[in-house]
């Protein structure tokens, strides 16, 4: 009898022991989801290479001649006129958000009025990119590959401008339990504008995972100073991603 009780609560105890390991692996396995960046809920990992606008395409209607911004298509009724800004003629159908000067290197964001919240219907509407215009001592530049062409009426939707310490800088943030955000340093270099640097950050919703990647793109290769025209909006995630070298493809 003695005999009987012994190896029933010796069995007791290893299942008991059984339990308990498996519980601990479960727990350790969970933990180590919940800590990678990739499966944390909020993060959208698309963020910077939306293709289109609720559903629609983007366009690329852009047409800058002789200092005038304006649409290559015939531009609505209701948007017809131009406004000026450091030289630049611009339609009224671009809506300047912001702006900032260093060292005289002037540069605003133009948003498409159709892809901005002040619009109350976009039936029909015209989406087409948002731009970077950049004026220094009387010349002027349109870059329509930088600023993010995402919907409007998210809580973060596209770039912000600044002046920074030493240069402009564009700074974006997305995400709700996980963030992500950049910033762009731009500088006039041999006479045209150029990318700097790129400064990615992230971080899980309990920061217990949090990372930062930098790339300086000075003297980045035999061209020398990497152009504003070179760059594309899905850099920031592949400075994230460690994809160094396809920044020159």
């Amino acid at each position: 009898m003695r005999r009987k009780v012994f190896y029933f609560l010796l069995f007791t105890l290893f299942a008991v022991n059984c339990m308990a390991c498996n519980l601990s692996a479960d727990t350790t396995k969970t933990s180590k989801k919940a800590d990678n960046p990739l499966i944390e809920d909020g993060y959208d990992v698309d963020a910077d290479t939306v293709m289109g606008y609720y559903g629609k395409p983007i366009q690329h209607l852009t047409s800058f001649v002789n200092n005038t911004i304006t649409l290559s298509c015939p531009t609505p009724d209701r948007w017809k006129g131009f406004y000026t800004w450091k030289g630049f003629k611009i339609s009224n159908f671009y809506v300047k958000t912001g702006e900032a000067s260093f060292r005289g290197m002037n540069a605003a964001i133009l948003s498409p009025i159709t892809m901005t919240t002040s619009i109350d219907s976009i039936t029909d509407s015209i989406f087409t990119d948002r731009l970077l215009a950049i004026e220094y001592k009387g010349k002027r530049w349109v870059y329509s590959n930088v600023i993010h062409n995402t919907e409007a009426d998210t809580m973060l939707s596209f770039e912000e401008i600044r002046t920074g310490k030493e240069g402009i800088e564009l700074s974006y943030e997305a995400g709700q339990g996980y963030k992500y955000d950049y910033q762009l340093l731009i500088n006039m270099s041999d006479g045209q504008p150029c990318l700097t640097n790129i400064y990615v950050e992230e971080h899980n919703s309990t920061a217990k995972y949090q990372a930062t990647h930098q790339f300086d793109f000075t003297a980045f290769d035999d061209e020398g100073d990497f152009s504003l025209y070179r760059y594309r909006r899905h850099f920031p995630m592949l400075l994230r991603m460690g994809n160094y070298e396809a920044f020159g493809e």
